[in-house]
């Protein structure tokens, strides 16, 4: 039996059943950020000032510069549209109602 064979079939050098591996999920999940959190991040993205203050914060909260940038993009997208628009997702039109809250 050939290396190829035994690593497919799970069988190991000497004979015996591999166990099978556990480390990875069986299928990643998307993580999903809701509507307050993206508006807390554009926020504090906006009010970053100094020379590398974005690149902390995304560290700190284990994102990327594209979700910045996308968020942003539909965030603009969004002001520029009507409130009503049903091409936006619902998320942006969340957010554009707790911006213009009070307390938003």
């Amino acid at each position: 039996m050939r290396l190829s064979d035994r690593w497919a079939s799970g069988v190991s050098a000497d004979g015996a059943l591999a166990a099978p591996d556990r480390e990875m999920p069986e299928e990643p999940k998307r993580r999903q950020f809701s509507p307050e959190y993206r508006l807390r991040i554009l926020r504090e993205a906006d009010g970053c000032r100094a020379p590398g203050e974005v690149g902390a914060l995304l560290r700190r909260e284990g994102l990327y510069s594209s979700h910045l940038t996308l968020w942003r993009r539909q965030r603009s997208s969004l002001r520029s549209s009507p409130m009503h628009s049903w091409s936006q997702p619902v998320w942006l039109r969340c957010i554009l109602y707790l911006s213009i809250l009070p307390w938003g």
